[in-house]
């Protein structure tokens, strides 16, 4: 079974440099949805069986533009929304060292100190155990998949399942609007590919 993570497209809270994971639930920006059209026309191609997608509109615009190409309806999954980032949430990530504080604690959870947590937010754990409940949710009978997301959520799921997250994802970013294909053989999760750009998108065809 194959999973494709995808993040969405460019947001407005990506633009104005904001986190955003419980408190603002803001659309994509015109490059946003031009980056979903981008890539919407060879996921066709991939023969995805279902769309999973998080409930914020974010990932929604852009599960809705690749479900219409891919004649799909995407199905919201409440346990896909990001990582709660706590006191950052909702606040400008240049002001005052915040993206000091998010790199700190995502730079601990990938070295495996799964219990350190944004303040007032999730810890790893807190994370895994919602995975858990998406790995259960998602119909294992599917040979491939579309979850469409947020990066932190995506790359904890990397850090915490897959077995060979060395130091290539150490950055903890997936960038917009690109994804990466996660393999499921028997309960062991592989990354295939990382981090896919919407004009190689191409090279995802597995």
């Amino acid at each position: 079974m194959l999973f494709y993570l995808l993040r969405h497209g460019e947001s407005v809270t990506n633009v104005t440099h904001t986190f955003a994971s419980r408190k603002l639930d803001l659309p994509l920006t015109e490059t946003g949805f031009e980056q979903a059209r981008q890539i919407a026309g060879p996921m066709k191609t991939l023969g995805f069986t279902k769309i999973y997608s998080s409930p914020l509109i974010r990932a929604q615009q852009t599960a809705d533009i690749i479900g219409d190409v891919c004649k799909l309806n995407p199905i919201i999954t409440e346990e896909l929304r990001e990582v709660d980032v706590g006191i950052l949430d909702g606040k400008c990530i240049e002001e005052y060292d915040r993206q000091k504080i998010y790199d700190e604690v995502i730079g601990k959870w990938n070295i495996g100190q799964y219990k350190i947590c944004f303040q007032n937010g999730e810890n790893l754990i807190d994370v895994k155990n919602r995975i858990d409940k998406i790995l259960n949710i998602i119909d294992n009978t599917d040979q491939k998949v579309l979850v469409v997301g947020h990066g932190l959520l995506f790359m904890a799921f990397i850090w915490l399942f897959c077995d060979n997250h060395g130091s290539k994802y150490n950055n903890g970013r997936i960038n917009r609007c690109h994804y990466s294909i996660i393999e499921n053989c028997n309960g062991r999760f592989q990354i295939l590919e990382h981090d896919i750009a919407p004009e190689n998108s191409e090279k995802g065809k597995y």
